[in-house]
């Protein structure tokens, strides 16, 4: 959908003759199966168009859902060519021929069906803001998109979120009952079905009359930024979107805050989305400066940042090895010498957070700010 047929051509013949980004896919690391390398995906291809092989074949589908669709290939590729949206593509095609793996078809149905791919029982957002004694205002300009994990893998997130809202005494509203942004959906190479889910949220958020529109998710920041109007789901004119870590950089330039200085150091994991699809750097550094005595940045950080673990729907297709490598990241962390781990993605967040030691402080940003609000 999003690859021309002429661009979908050139990235195949170049990603079956070129080993060059091989090193920046995670699960070809994990897994040294040529297979799982970005050329052997684009000789998989290849053989599937020619022929000679066959989109039936099981292994087929395991290998293009066994990717983290991470953007990170693409940076060391010398012809820029999409990789990740020629997996994409691929997982669409088996979409079409009814050949999505059982676990991605499980969660595209309870996108449909209760709203979020997880399937752990999320808290209604009345609830969450019951307990934290704030009010859903109509009205108010100020839209706030939490997300599908901050919903339920991740609710400190949540909270801490309410927490700073109610401090500053700023109104807001949300959508009551929220539900996903379509993010999954398309990851899986369900377009209809994320269509048809971006155009009803997109329809929601126009029914509120908001001016601001502000995600806590970096997953559903990048789908409102770069492809909401792909599906056809337009926001209304004058919105403006911002990713949380934009808005608390906003807010302390705006506010006399009071914040805590934590005495310790700090670190920054780039979520994907941030890091690659739409470029937003600097706020979340901003942010985590004005907050720590000390910042060190990672080995690989911005452009260059190894994804957590939860791209690509690797979680619900092949946990165990979204789960290495979450390892992996956590511990490229541990080499900083920091004694802090900030993201500004409740997905990232909950995804390192599982692969730290128990003593090890993993914090979103937003967590963290409401820490130091609080005093």
């Amino acid at each position: 959908m999003f690859l021309t047929e002429e661009e979908r051509k050139l990235t195949i013949l170049g990603c079956r003759f070129c080993p060059m980004c091989y090193h920046a896919d995670a699960v070809a690391a994990i897994t040294c199966k040529e297979s799982n390398s970005p050329r052997g995906r684009g000789l998989l291809l290849h053989g599937l168009d020619q022929g000679v092989l066959k989109w039936e074949d099981p292994e087929v589908s395991e290998i293009f859902y066994r990717s983290f669709t991470d953007g990170l290939p693409q940076e060391w590729c010398a012809g820029h060519y999409d990789h990740d949206e020629l997996v994409i593509d691929a997982r669409h095609r088996l979409y079409e021929k009814g050949l999505m793996p059982d676990a991605a078809r499980q969660a595209a149905a309870r996108v449909g069906s209760i709203g979020t791919p997880y399937q752990d029982p999320e808290k209604a957002i009345r609830e969450f803001l019951k307990e934290e004694g704030v009010n859903n205002y109509e009205g108010s300009e100020l839209l706030i998109f939490l997300g599908c994990t901050a919903r339920s893998q991740k609710v400190k997130s949540s909270r801490s979120l309410f927490r700073i809202l109610k401090r500053i005494k700023v109104p807001f509203q949300v959508l009551d009952p929220e539900e996903c942004c379509g993010m999954i959906l398309y990851k899986f190479g369900d377009f209809r079905g994320a269509s048809a889910q971006a155009q009803k949220i997109a329809k929601r958020i126009a029914a509120t009359q908001a001016k601001r529109l502000v995600a806590l998710d970096a997953n559903c920041y990048r789908m409102f930024m770069t492809r909401y109007r792909k599906f056809g789901a337009y926001l209304p004119d004058g919105l403006h979107v911002l990713h949380i870590s934009e808005w608390l950089n906003d807010l302390l330039g705006k506010k006399n805050l009071a914040l805590r200085t934590h005495l310790r150091r700090a670190t920054y994991h780039d979520p994907c989305s941030l890091a690659r699809f739409t470029r937003l750097h600097e706020p979340p550094r901003n942010v985590i400066r004005s907050l720590f005595a000390e910042f060190e940045e990672m080995e690989w950080n911005r452009e260059k940042a190894h994804c957590c673990g939860g791209g690509g729907g690797m979680p619900i297709t092949n946990p165990e090895i979204a789960q290495e490598t979450a390892r992996r990241r956590y511990e490229q962390i541990k080499k900083t010498g920091a004694d802090v781990l900030v993201t500004s993605c409740p997905l990232c967040a909950s995804m390192l957070k599982n692969a730290a030691d128990p003593q090890d402080h993993i914090q979103d940003l937003i967590e963290v700010f409401a820490d130091a609000l609080e005093g």
